[in-house]
Order: C-alpha cells, then structure tokens, then sequence
C-alpha cells in the first residue's frame, strides 16, 4: 500500500520534504470551501510538487453557495496546474443539508463543472454512513473515483454502488509532527499500488526556474478575489 495524507490550513506550515522523507508519496490539499481558496494551498501546492509528492485537490462542498460558483471556485484555482492525483468533492457536511435528492443533485451539478472544465473525472470523499443518509446507490455514482473516510478498521466499509475505494482515509489522528505539519494530528490515507501506478506514470510537468516563494507570490496574484 502506497502512503499519502491530506492537508489545510488547519496544518498550518507543512515541511513536505520531511513528508517524503517519512514515506508519504501523495497528498491532497484543500483548494476551496464556499467560494473562497484555502489560505495555505498556494504555498502546499507548490511545495508538495517541489518535494516530488502526487498532487490532489479537494473542494469542502457547502449546501448555502450554489454548486456551480463553488465549482468555479475550485476550477479556476486548479486550471493551470490540476494535479497528478483526480479532483475530489468533499462530501460530509452536515451543517444545513437538504434532503438527500438536493444532496446528490448539489453534488453531480458541482462535478459535472468540474469534470467539463478541468477535462479530467473527479471523485468523491465521503464517510459510509454520510453515503448511506445523503447519498445515492444508482450505478453511475460509481464511475467517479471514491476517497472513502474510515477509521480503526482492518478494511473500509464501501458503500454501493462502489466496489473499491481508489483512496482511504483510514486515520484522522496520526502524528502531525512526524510528517512535517505544525498540527498535532494529521489525516493519513492509503492507495493501493497498482491504482498508484497509473497516476504516478503520468508525467509530471517540472516547476519553472524560480524560487518557491515567487510561484506561490505568483499564484496568489493570479486569483485576488478568491482568497479570504
């Protein structure tokens, strides 16, 4: 099983060369919530990239922004550089959620943008239980890529109509300092090996020649309105 964890702001500063060096081959790094950009993902993003880390990134979706705003949110911060790993939807909030039929319609107008404007097919983080309340069993949920979050078991429940995970999240408590993060607890998650593989072959375009700080001066200027 390949090794990787999950980061936001709440992280604070993240040393992604102690990552690596510890084993984490891949991350995902929170890109937007509502309608604004995560505080820390210019600077994650840059340098998970820089310490040769597979790249996702993830929406915390909101049930008061309309879907198709926060998926201009998140596209627009991806679309010049989208990441190695398939765009996700975090799907578990539970502060204002509608009915389940709004849920899964909120949810497929937000990757059906995604999916059309960034050309690549995104996935879905959720927890079973928030599936089996919010979310729906028809066959062609299945075609997205699943992050399935479950902890202090030997194997994930999967929820239909998936019959893998592509990732699992399988602890939100692991030594944050281990891996570099200024938090005390980090979330780890696991890929199996040849799912891995077909990501990690595709090639990954190098960093410009230019300090880090510049690419993540550069990154902030590109998108103004979007930061909080």
């Amino acid at each position: 099983m390949i090794t990787g964890m999950d980061v936001s702001a709440w992280q604070g500063s993240v040393n992604w060369v102690k990552a690596a060096r510890n084993g984490v081959r891949f991350t995902y790094i929170k890109v937007s919530q509502r309608l604004y950009a995560d505080k820390l993902f210019p600077q994650n993003w840059l340098s998970a990239k820089a310490a040769g880390l597979l790249r996702g990134g993830y929406h915390y979706l909101v049930w008061d922004r309309d879907p198709l705003e926060q998926a201009e949110t998140f596209y627009t911060l991806l679309k010049d550089d989208p990441g190695e790993l398939p765009p996700m939807a975090d799907f578990e909030e539970r502060g204002g959620i509608p009915s389940r039929q709004k849920a899964v319609d909120h949810l497929k107008r937000f990757l059906q943008a995604v999916e059309y404007h960034l050309g690549v097919k995104p996935g879905i983080y959720t927890g079973p239980d928030f599936w089996k309340n919010y979310g729906s069993d028809d066959s062609t949920w299945a075609d997205y890529p699943l992050w399935i979050a479950n902890y202090q078991v030997n194997q994930p429940i999967i929820p239909l109509p998936w019959q893998d995970y592509t990732f699992w999240q399988h602890t939100n408590s692991a030594d944050g300092s281990h891996y570099g993060c200024s938090s005390r607890g980090v979330d780890m998650n696991l890929c199996r090996e040849d799912i891995f593989a077909r990501f990690s072959s595709v090639p990954v375009d190098p960093l410009p020649e230019s300090s880090l700080q510049e690419k993540v001066d550069r990154l902030w200027r590109a998108h103004p309105a979007l930061w909080p």
